[in-house]
């Protein structure tokens, strides 16, 4: 490649529509990154007998041991908490597994990203795909719980369960954009993550309804995994949907994966450096 050449090619890297090119890309390999998500999850399970369904039996105990626990402490019927719980702690475990994957990803696939000339965001589609495949053997939980607990789903949940999913791969996927990179260059971040996460978890209302706050309200009204847990899990127990929790949701969406494409497009070019 000649020097007029070379220069064309490290201005086109530093426009953001190539940065856009870059995710229409990784897209166009959707085949590739979902095998590999799934065979990343067979793997972990290899010569098990039962295989990924073990997250399901994992995400069982986790919910019965802890509803049964909180129910004696609330003083409230584990009927009434169970479906409170299993629906929260599935969905919060899915959006705190994209933003700690998120951390990790390029300083986990560093071999991978400097020896191919794949799609930056193609590692960033394997990662949330991952999790999202987690989810869904976690999420199982759910279906047969809605037969033994009394619960009185709204029909709009036909609307906002698929459009909370949407928008936490979609937040998924742009922490992946803007995270990755800056916990590669500082690995202090990816250190601090699960510190955060701990603290959210506990101002977040995943073993507790929003209800119980009183006066307290704003935990919720600005705490944005406590919109995405809300919007999702509310119109499944029968509650009201929130207008303004989802247009903060999707408002803070936009702004996530705009970020997301803004730090990518003026760093691409140093994250082999920096992993």
């Amino acid at each position: 490649m000649n020097t007029r050449s070379q220069v064309r090619t490290n201005q086109e890297s530093r426009e953001p529509l190539f940065t856009l090119a870059d995710i229409r890309a990784g897209w166009s390999l959707r085949n590739s990154w979902w095998a590999l998500s799934r065979q990343s999850i067979k793997v972990s399970y290899r010569r098990t007998t039962l295989g990924p369904l073990w997250i399901t039996i994992q995400q069982i105990t986790f919910v019965v041991g802890i509803s049964l626990l909180y129910s004696q402490l609330f003083k409230v019927k584990s009927s009434d908490l169970v479906p409170l719980v299993a629906i929260g702690i599935t969905f919060w475990g899915f959006l705190t597994s994209c933003i700690t994957g998120a951390a990790h990803n390029f300083i986990g696939q560093s071999q991978s990203i400097k020896s191919s000339t794949l799609p930056i965001s193609f590692y960033v589609f394997s990662s949330v795909a991952q999790q999202f495949l987690i989810f869904l053997h976690s999420a199982i939980v759910l279906v047969p719980l809605a037969f033994v607990v009394n619960t009185t789903p709204r029909i709009i949940c036909l609307v906002t369960v698929p459009l909370a999913i949407f928008c936490a791969v979609l937040n998924g996927f742009s922490f992946g954009l803007w995270l990755g990179p800056l916990s590669a260059r500082y690995r202090d971040i990816s250190a601090s993550i699960p510190i955060i996460i701990q603290l959210a978890m506990f101002l977040s209302p995943i073993f507790w309804s929003p209800t119980l706050l009183g006066g307290r309200a704003w935990i919720v009204d600005y705490n944005p995994i406590a919109w995405m847990v809300e919007t999702f899990r509310s119109p499944i127990l029968g509650g009201e949907p929130r207008f303004d929790l989802w247009l903060r949701l999707i408002i803070l969406t936009g702004v996530n994966f705009s970020l997301g494409v803004v730090v990518l497009h003026r760093v691409r070019d140093k994250i082999t450096y920096w992993i």
